[in-house]
């Protein structure tokens, strides 16, 4: 996607409290271990939530039990600008806005527009997106190969739009007409090679017929030779 995490915050989001310390991120390769229940995979389930609205349980088993709001903010550098931003998404009430953390001012407060600077911020269709999240990064726990058992059926509605099956299609279908085209002039070259083909088929009966004209020519040429001798 091109954007890199700086951050995130999590305030009654299942075992996280109301003063949850922020999660800090670094460039590369982050390790985040602790002991079991202890909200490891609580992180990375935020992260898709908070991103793409990726979540494959209700909202309330995400919330800490006992509250009826709860708050994720990630907190991100834009590959466009490079400037810092931070998505705050409610969970209860699933609100989603936008924070300019450089001229400290909210740059979206719907759902709607929050999704729009998104998509454009990362170049890519947030639907396509969260299919991408919950099958590829963020697969939960013992599912990691429960797509691949799936039928036919139901696995090509999981894995076309990531392998973006519809593209090849659009490419191959576009490609068509020139597919034809080419086609189209590669049996007017064959035609055209055959004609040739079979003009070559007479060239060894009408070189030797060259050569019987030479010979004859120069047979005629002697004869005039002579002839204009003894008219002299």
């Amino acid at each position: 996607l091109g954007m890199l995490i700086k951050s995130l915050e999590l305030y009654n989001i299942k075992s996280y409290g109301e003063d949850a310390v922020p999660i800090r991120f670094k460039p590369g390769v982050n390790l985040i271990c602790g002991r079991n229940g202890g909200g490891k995979s609580t992180i990375l389930e935020s992260i898709g939530f908070a991103l793409f609205g990726a979540l494959e349980y209700k909202q309330a088993q995400l919330r800490r039990e006992g509250v009826e709001q709860g708050e994720i903010r990630l907190t991100f550098e834009s590959p466009v600008d490079e400037r810092p931003y931070q998505i705050v998404r409610g969970v209860g009430r699933s609100r989603l806005r936008i924070y300019d953390l450089t001229t400290k001012t909210w740059l979206t407060r719907s759902k709607k527009n929050s999704e729009d600077w998104l998509s454009e911020q990362l170049n890519i269709d947030l639907t396509y997106a969260k299919e991408l999240f919950s099958n590829v990064i963020g697969v939960s726990q013992g599912k990691m190969t429960g797509s691949f058992l799936e039928s036919t059926r139901s696995r090509k509605p999981i894995f076309s739009p990531l392998l973006r099956v519809e593209e090849y299609e659009t490419a191959w279908s576009k490609l068509r007409d020139t597919t034809r085209y080419l086609n189209d002039k590669l049996q007017e070259a064959n035609k055209f090679v055959a004609r040739l083909e079979g003009r070559l088929e007479r060239l060894p009966q009408v070189q030797k017929q060259v050569k019987r004209l030479a010979i004859r020519i120069i047979a005629d040429q002697e004869e005039l030779t002579e002839t204009a001798e003894r008219l002299d």
